[in-house]
């Protein structure tokens, strides 16, 4: 949680970042790096749950989520960068980590039941 706020705080401070660091002309990437790194957040949220699959035996997790990310992936860049630009790709990002960790709580709680149901 503290990983996820920290992360999602440093959205705020993006516009002083990027002038500082690679000039003001690049200030318009600004709400890009905004979303970017909120779906780092959201990767960040993720990652203790992928933990506990390694506890409860069920590798088939791994499989599953990469297939779903890459598919929301291309098919979210597909749809997304003609209209859009960079700002799609990012948005493509951000929409499959928020799926994934939203599919990993779900397959978690699922495989918890069944876990220790026997």
């Amino acid at each position: 949680l503290l990983s996820f706020v920290a992360i999602s705080s440093l959205s705020i401070i993006s516009h002083p970042a990027i002038s500082l660091t690679v000039g003001s002309e690049f200030i318009g990437a600004a709400s890009t790096l905004k979303i970017l790194l909120v779906g780092t957040a959201i990767l960040t949220a993720t990652s203790p749950f992928v933990a506990l699959f390694y506890l409860i035996d069920q590798p088939v997790y791994f499989a599953l989520s990469g297939i779903i990310g890459t598919v929301l992936l291309v098919s979210g860049d597909l749809m997304l960068i003609p209209q859009h630009g960079l700002i799609g790709a990012a948005y493509a990002r951000l929409i499959m980590r928020a799926v994934v960790l939203l599919f990993t709580l779900w397959y978690a709680k699922i495989s918890f039941q069944k876990h220790y149901s026997r």
